[in-house]
């Protein structure tokens, strides 16, 4: 599942602030339930956070990859309390460490980067689902976002969109915030 070594990242991008709410993406929770999944599945929960949706994840699936760049997201051992959440500490940033076709599905709540989507497409088997939710888009946040888009752009040539909704955000209203469920074509 691996590909090469992960490294421990330096403590300067290990800064992550508690959420307010131990409750899953009501996003994730509902279109998580619809989706017809392989038995033995494998999901991969990016910038899992503290946890709060990679233990939605592990009442659907076989096991689950809990990712975050942050040791702290793991310090209080909450993936302990289900046995089938393997944590891995990675940089998303960077090339992903993942095999071809590894996961059944990829969920990635509230974290953005340029290259994600991109890095993250050859790691979702053929009929696969991508899910995705934007931060919200509030105050200076908008400037973390993708372009508006972006995320269908980057997706359509490979999936199919089975829910897609984008609104603008910020001054000029360029960028926006996403939420996406796509399933790989074969």
């Amino acid at each position: 599942m691996l590909r090469g070594g992960v490294s421990l990242i330096i403590e300067k991008y290990s800064r992550h602030k508690k959420p307010i709410s131990n409750e899953p993406s009501s996003f994730l929770a509902r279109e998580i339930s619809g989706l017809n999944l392989p038995k033995g599945s494998l999901a991969l929960d990016l910038g899992c956070g503290y946890g709060r949706n990679s233990v939605l994840l592990s009442r659907h699936f076989a096991n689950v990859i809990a990712a975050d760049f942050s040791y702290k997201s793991f310090s209080d051992l909450w993936h302990l309390n289900c046995k089938n959440i393997h944590p891995v500490i990675l940089d998303c940033r960077q090339t992903l460490p993942f095999l071809n076709n590894a996961f059944s599905a990829v969920i990635v709540i509230h974290l953005y980067h340029e290259n994600l989507i991109v890095n993250l497409i050859d790691a979702i088997q053929p009929e696969g689902f991508f899910i995705y939710e934007s931060i919200a888009g509030n105050g200076e946040n908008w400037r973390d976002l993708s372009l508006s888009g972006e995320v269908k752009r980057l997706l359509e040539k490979q999936f199919i969109i089975k829910y897609y909704l984008e609104r603008p955000v910020g001054p000029h209203k360029k960028n926006a915030t996403v939420k996406v469920v796509a399933q790989k074509k074969t």
